[in-house]
């Protein structure tokens, strides 16, 4: 079973259910506690999708500019290792 769901997932659950299909069938269907389809619209239910994907893509920008800033730090560190400053 499937234990988390993106936002966008949920998102298509609520569209579902607000489109008149049964909580049944969702919870059944996709695997998910009868309770959360209630939970999930009282949290996300005025996110709409281009703001999820908005989100997403800023997550993954974040990740990649922590990956280059990592690879970064170590090639001047490996730069700097057989120098000796004087002060």
């Amino acid at each position: 079973m499937k234990k988390r769901f993106t936002e966008e997932e949920i998102l298509e659950f609520l569209k579902e259910f607000e489109g008149g299909v049964p909580v049944s069938k969702l919870y059944k269907q996709h695997g998910f506690s009868e309770c959360s389809i209630y939970t999930w619209r009282e949290k996300i239910s005025d996110v709409e999708i281009p703001e999820s994907r908005r989100r997403s893509d800023s997550k993954k920008a974040n990740k990649q500019l922590r990956k280059r800033r990592k690879e970064d730090t170590s090639d001047r560190d490996a730069l700097f290792r057989g120098v000796k400053l004087r002060c």
